[in-house]
């Protein structure tokens, strides 16, 4: 096997797309069997069971937005695609979760069972939702450096840099009205930012009543006896036996060290990761903070869930991507053309450069080789109260910001375009009109924009040249919400605009 592979664990992100675990299901028994737990605890706890949705094409009843069903949710499909893994064969180097995706970690890797993981998730969104603390969380394109000068320049005590997930992206947690001035000054920075939709914020001193009540609340369960490595992204290394479930007890209130997590993995000589969510939101994270590494997200893949698993537990995919999902930094090719001198737009048009944007139980493997499921692991410990701030909602939502962003001359990317019909859309067609609008802004040859190519590392873009295109991508195909696509404020290619694009067509 080419190096390590770490199973990477998104944190809150929106619900799952009906159906997402079909394939899983049908494919490996396991996948059925921790859904079915799952839905065990959520019967348990007066609330619908998540599988026939998951599993089948069934869609959540109209208007709701229960972030306790979002959680058990999430969970699931990581849950599932962690026993699928087991299941093939899959020996991780480590599994690392961010945010609440730390407590799915945790029972990946043997920790807590998946039904107590589960009502740890269900416990900790009632409290939170019992405070009612009046937050919000805001991604900032900059350095963690930047985003701590903003949060001191807005003054209020309870906004705080709550995650820092990449060189260049890192998140603010605090008050709504502190959020908003914060956005502001980003906004005149020239930083790119994007407003979190997380049911609760998060990772703020302001929610230690939530911690208190989850601790007071929660009853004890078993802890210890894991057969899988687990890094934290809250304490940036490997949790031991020794480690007892109060070592998160602080979560609500303190950061998400995501980048040292990932850059740790890497210099232990990690260099596959897998997104183990329903579309790509920590991979990508992962791709924009480390050197020629390669992501693969399974449930996003073209070439189905099951395949890459498989190919990934034989050592075929460690080394080449399976496919347009998860290239990976080092798959593009630099420029062959003479990219544009940017120096002299510096003084064109500087007001328009500051935009904003923002509009289970755990599963191991036998002697034998096969997945088993474990009712509860043995505990290491005495029982103990799980942590009350183990979860963090994921910022999922990046730009990759330029700390002195050159004004852009948008005269390139507003070139007359003819919009798209209402027709469905040809995947390649798209791509091809993307490739025309983008080398024409860059004024690259066609050529030289690959599909999978990095339009930041590989060719250069700088991320107020993209917003602009995304725009202009916007009213090409008469779509919104490319520009708060978290995917393609970070590590953004034409296959993912043009994903992206389509997604975005069928949602009209």
């Amino acid at each position: 096997m080419d190096g390590r592979v770490v199973l990477l664990i998104p944190g809150t992100v929106p619900r799952p797309s009906s159906g997402v675990l079909g394939e899983l299901a049908r494919e490996f028994a396991s996948v059925g069997e921790v859904l079915a737990r799952i839905d065990e605890v959520a019967v348990e706890l007066g609330m619908e069971k998540v599988s026939p949705r998951l599993v089948g094409l069934s869609a959540p009843p109209p208007g709701t937005a229960d972030p306790d069903a979002q959680y058990l949710e999430i969970f699931a499909v990581s849950a599932a695609v962690c026993a699928a893994a087991a299941e093939c064969g899959l020996e991780p180097f480590a599994v690392a979760g961010q945010s609440i995706g730390e407590l799915w970690a945790l029972a990946a890797g043997g920790h807590l069972t998946v039904e107590d993981a589960a009502r740890i998730a269900v416990a900790r969104s009632r409290a939170l939702s019992e405070q009612d603390w009046p937050g919000a969380m805001l991604a900032v394109g900059t350095r963690e450096a930047d985003a701590r000068s903003v949060a001191a320049l807005v003054g209020d005590p309870d906004l705080v840099v709550a995650c820092v997930n990449a060189p260049r992206q890192s998140v603010l947690s605090g008050p709504a009205a502190a959020i908003a001035r914060a956005g502001e000054i980003a906004e005149f920075m020239g930083w790119p930012t994007a407003e979190l939709d997380v049911p609760h914020a998060s990772h703020s001193p302001a929610l230690g009543p939530a911690a208190r009540l989850l601790r007071a609340q929660q009853p004890p369960v078993a802890y210890g006896g894991r057969h899988w490595r687990i890094w934290s992204t809250n304490l940036a290394r490997e949790v031991g036996d020794e480690d007892p479930l109060e070592m998160t007890v602080d979560a609500l209130t303190s950061p998400v060290r995501l980048l040292d997590t990932l850059r740790a993995l890497h210099g232990q000589g990690v260099n596959v990761f897998v997104d183990c969510g329903a579309r790509p939101v920590a991979g990508p994270l992962a791709e924009a903070s480390l050197p020629g590494i390669r992501v693969h997200v399974p449930l996003a893949d073209p070439a189905g869930p099951a395949a890459v698993l498989r190919a990934l537990a034989s050592g075929a995919a460690t080394s080449a991507p399976l496919g347009p999902v998860g290239s990976g930094k080092s798959g593009g090719k630099k420029p062959k053309g003479k990219a544009k001198d940017k120096s002299k737009d510096k003084d064109k048009d500087k007001g328009w450069t500051k935009g904003k944007v923002k509009d289970s139980r755990s599963a191991h493997r036998s002697p034998t080789g096969t997945p088993v499921w474990a009712t509860a692991p043995a505990p290491v410990h005495e029982t103990v109260h799980p942590a009350t701030e183990t979860v963090r909602e994921s910022p999922v939502a990046s730009a990759a910001a330029v700390s002195e962003p050159a004004a852009y001359e948008p005269a390139a990317a507003e070139a007359a375009v003819t919009p798209a019909p209402a027709a469905a859309l040809d995947r390649q067609e798209i791509v091809a009109r993307l490739r025309t609008l983008y080398a024409e802004a860059l004024e690259y040859p066609e050529e030289v924009l690959e599909e999978d190519a990095d339009l930041e590392a590989s060719l250069g873009i700088e991320s107020l040249q993209q917003l602009a295109l995304l725009r202009r991508t916007e009213e090409l195909y008469g779509v919104e919400g490319l520009r708060h696509h978290p995917q393609l404020l970070q590590l953004a290619t034409l296959g993912r605009i043009a994903d992206a694009v389509i997604e975005a067509r069928a949602a009209v």
